[in-house]
């Protein structure tokens, strides 16, 4: 089912601007991976891909519903990343549903 995906892809991430800040000026900035009981997909850091809109609204909606986020927002920013895949399960590929 993974394969090994060589490509780079852009991903963005919604959370405060204050988070974004650090991220963009530190020279030492260390980000925390989920490991929620609930983390459906996995342990690790959500970005959407190629959908810095998306990154955003997310970013608002958990300003207003604080519950459904791991960090308070305070001003909703998105933080930008260029992504090596390697190995990933790829859901837009149809015939990983053929199992």
């Amino acid at each position: 089912m993974y394969q090994r995906r060589n490509e780079l892809v852009f991903g963005f991430h919604g959370c405060d601007k204050k988070t974004c800040d650090e991220i963009v000026n530190s020279e030492k900035i260390q980000l925390h991976s989920s490991d929620n009981s609930y983390d459906w997909l996995g342990h690790g850091m959500c970005f959407g891909e190629y959908n810095a809109q998306r990154a955003l609204e997310w970013a608002k909606y958990t300003k207003e519903h604080p519950q459904n986020g791991k960090q308070k927002i305070q001003e909703p920013a998105v933080q930008g990343a260029v992504i090596c895949l390697g190995e990933c399960l790829d859901f837009w590929n149809p015939a990983i549903f053929l199992c």
